[in-house]
């Protein structure tokens, strides 16, 4: 999903704003991709300095990147979802 904005944060409140419901999906496999459990209710917190400190990438993810600047609600907007089965993977 392209989108244009005056700046990044627009453009994740507007991502955020558009697939807020499939949340819970997404932060299941942010936390797999991390080795951390997430909690739900709180994806708008930042991560704690304990939490980042417990992080480690999984080799099931591409870019092997993480990053300590944004809210776990922020993180899973900027994921590629999975395309449904039906479609196949790209």
């Amino acid at each position: 999903m392209t989108m244009t904005a005056s700046d990044r944060s627009k453009v994740l409140d507007h991502r955020i704003a558009l697939s807020e419901r499939i949340y819970p999906q997404r932060a299941t496999y942010l936390a797999h991709l991390l080795g951390l459990r997430l909690d739900a209710a709180r994806l708008d917190e930042p991560f704690s300095p304990k939490t980042l400190a417990r992080a480690r990438p999984s080799p099931a993810d591409p870019t092997h990147k993480a990053t300590s600047s944004l809210r776990p609600r922020a993180t899973i907007a900027t994921f590629r979802p999975r395309p449904p089965l039906w479609l196949g993977r790209s």
